[in-house]
């Protein structure tokens, strides 16, 4: 477990893991070339990511990211697959949440002021997509716009 961290002004990621499982806890991560990028799954909770000139977060495994904030990066959050709940994500200059594999659980955020709200294309199969009980404002294009890989797609 990583906690009570300050990474700040580096080139590349600011905070990278490759491993199978990693917690990020009560920290900041700001100013970097990216902010999280996390490859294994990963919590993250309690963190402010902000000001990053790529992602704010980028995960390609499973991430579950709780009470946290993710805001004026180049994009929120993009998830593979996984949960975001209890968090803000704001003031991204893309997607506050992008999702483009697995259906995600988005719940009880507040999701503005980004390009997109919440991007995703992720109906495959019998897989559901949960969106409940978030607050989605003045994102510049759509609040929510989820598509679909075959030919029928709702947006």
């Amino acid at each position: 477990m990583f906690e009570l961290l300050e990474i700040r002004n580096n080139a590349g990621q600011g905070f990278y893991n490759a491993s199978s499982h990693v917690t990020l806890k009560n920290s900041t991560v700001r100013n970097n070339g990216a902010g999280v990028d996390v490859r294994g799954a990963a919590t993250i909770a309690g963190v402010q990511i902000y000001d990053n000139a790529g992602g704010g977060i980028n995960s390609t495994s499973s991430l579950s990211l709780d009470n946290s904030s993710v805001y004026r990066n180049a994009e929120g959050v993009a998830i593979a697959n996984g949960q975001i709940t209890n968090s803000r994500i704001f003031a991204n200059a893309g997607a506050g949440i992008r999702a483009p594999t697995s259906p995600i659980t988005v719940s009880n955020n507040a999701i503005y002021s980004n390009q997109y709200g919440i991007l995703a294309s992720p109906f495959a199969g019998n897989s559901v997509f949960t969106i409940a009980n978030n607050l989605i404002y003045a994102n510049d294009v759509a609040g929510i716009r989820l598509g679909h890989v075959s030919p029928s797609a709702y947006e």
